[in-house]
């Protein structure tokens, strides 16, 4: 057998060859998501990478890409040290991305792991390797944590994010009789009595005239809530105006609002990518607020994916109990970290598990001095993950 040939990107100039070949590995590799496709990389890259320097490893058999890295290598501040961390391309920024991970061949991930580990292994001017968001059932994370070991890494795995989602039904009727009983009511009352229309954004207008009515709906509801919104940030709307329109030009781009009187007084924003959709964004108008906009466009949106035939609703990150009235199921993302085999390698693994150690405290006594739910919510939550 051929051996494999790497390459590792250093140079952002050699970063837009890839576009092609890199959708085809993901395809063909169990990581394919939304955020991990080449347009949101590079997206992120032309508005986020004048700060950071790439690291991105390939590997090819006889000129086919069959495993990827999408790395970078940014300066952090940590335990008072200067550290240069190898990061997924995609974090650290309000972006936030979940389901990120190495692109490997489906079936090859033990293989393939070890070669893109000894390649970042040999190469200079990186400290700490954290790799964020990265799915607890992805087939590349033992195999990558082996490569870790072997390499001398030292990785410490630690949950990251909690990600609820819904399995959808064939129709709107089957999914309403998964809900409880008393939210399935309150939802078809709210819906009467506000009487508003779901419209979509569609290829004939502008992607960034419904972007900014979106941006303006959801940084209402955010400073109104006493939060300051990611739309305010320039960088951050830029991103998601360039995205959005590459989105939409693939057939991805999923922009609804709730229209009434004329105007949109509710909006959400994400993707249907592979048959499931990525609720990215939302926002609506604070003065609407009593008329619950905000959960009678959702209701709405998941009725209108049914019928588009979409297979699952993703919430991404965030455990937050309105998503649980909806959501039948969730899933975890991990951090992966580890330290270079140098002397400060040791102690400095060290900390990172005494520091998760205190995150997890502080969580905990959050969770112990938040307000309870209703004992009725509560039963009703249990009995239908109890059932799902």
């Amino acid at each position: 057998m051929t051996a494999p040939e790497v390459t590792v990107i250093r140079d952002p100039a050699r970063l837009p060859t890839l576009d092609g070949e890199w959708d085809d590995l993901l395809a063909r590799s169990a990581s394919d998501t939304v955020f991990l496709t080449w347009d949101w990389l590079r997206t992120w890259y032309e508005v986020y990478g004048a700060e950071v320097e790439p690291c991105v490893v390939l590997v090819r058999e006889n000129g086919r890409l069959v495993a990827a890295a999408p790395l970078k290598i940014e300066a952090r501040r940590l335990y008072g040290l200067r550290v240069r961390q190898l990061e997924f391309i995609g974090t650290g920024r309000a972006v936030c991305p979940d389901f990120l991970d190495l692109v490997i061949e489906a079936g090859r991930e033990a293989e393939l792991a070890r070669v893109l580990l000894g390649a970042l292994r040999s190469e200079p001017g990186w400290d700490r390797i954290a790799l964020s968001d990265l799915p607890a059932s992805s087939p590349v994370r033992e195999p990558l944590e082996a490569a870790m070991t072997a390499a001398r890494l030292r990785p410490f795995r630690q949950v990251d994010r909690t990600c609820p989602y819904l399995t959808l039904p064939g129709t709107w009727a089957e999914l309403e009789q998964r809900l409880t009983h008393n939210f399935r009511r309150n939802h078809r009352k709210k819906r009467r009595r506000l009487g508003a229309a779901l419209v979509h954004w569609d290829a004939g207008q502008s992607v960034r005239d419904a972007l900014a009515t979106l941006a303006t709906l959801h940084q209402g509801r955010m400073e109104t809530s006493g939060r300051g919104g990611n739309f305010r940030k320039p960088d951050y709307l830029a991103f998601h105006q360039r995205f959005a329109e590459r989105a939409a030009q693939r057939g991805w781009l999923y922009l609804a609002f709730l229209h009434k009187d004329g105007r949109a007084i509710a909006g959400r924003y994400g993707f249907v990518y592979r048959g499931t959709y990525y609720a990215y964004q939302s926002g609506f108008d604070p003065t609407a607020g009593d008329d619950s906009p905000g959960e009678v466009l959702l209701g709405m949106v998941i009725e209108d994916l049914i019928g588009r035939g979409v297979r699952e609703f993703n919430f991404l990150r965030g455990p937050q109990p309105h998503k649980f009235h909806w959501a039948d199921r969730s899933r975890e993302t991990l951090r992966v970290e580890g330290w270079r085999h140098t002397a400060l390698g040791p102690p400095l693994a060290g900390l990172d598990r005494l520091a998760a150690i205190g995150r997890r405290v502080r969580r905990r006594w959050a969770g112990m001095t938040r307000a309870p739910r209703p004992a009725s919510e509560c039963v009703a939550l249990v009995a239908r993950h109890a059932t799902a």
